[in-house]
């Protein structure tokens, strides 16, 4: 987990999920764009994707999909 860059995740009884700099590890990080995933049940109630084909949505649900996972299963996000 600390070779691939990995950082570890708290665990909060807010209900918040916030990673900084996400990555999805199954590409190349010099290609790799980081994004900032925040899901604050007192602000945010829905996440709208828009834009034109090849602009990233599929990835940034992927990032934040692979994030969420690695969180709840390793107690480690790729962050």
């Amino acid at each position: 987990m600390r070779t691939e860059s990995f950082c570890e995740v708290a665990f909060n009884e807010t209900g918040e999920i916030a990673v900084e700099g996400a990555f999805r590890n199954f590409r190349p990080n010099a290609k790799e764009i980081r994004n900032s995933i925040n899901f604050d049940p007192e602000k945010t109630r829905v996440h709208v994707l828009t834009g034109p084909n090849g602009s990233g949505k599929t990835e940034y649900e992927k990032t934040t999909l692979t994030a969420l996972l690695f969180a709840h299963a390793t107690g480690f996000a790729p962050a």
